[in-house]
């Protein structure tokens, strides 16, 4: 479970890397819409390590 533009994610990986990442819209505490991003160059950004602050 990952948070990815700002909503709840699940990442899927294929051995060792990403293969999609799976975002879950939640509107007044419903499921309104499920999207897919499987796009190589921007499944690349999940692998890299963020700092979350809140400032």
């Amino acid at each position: 479970m990952v948070n990815c533009n700002h909503a709840p994610a699940v990442v899927v990986y294929g051995e060792d890397r990403p293969e999609g990442v799976f975002l879950i819209e939640i509107t007044d505490a419903a499921v309104t819409g499920v999207y897919a991003v499987r796009n190589p160059d921007k499944l690349a950004a999940v692998t890299l390590p963020r700092r979350i602050s809140r400032s």
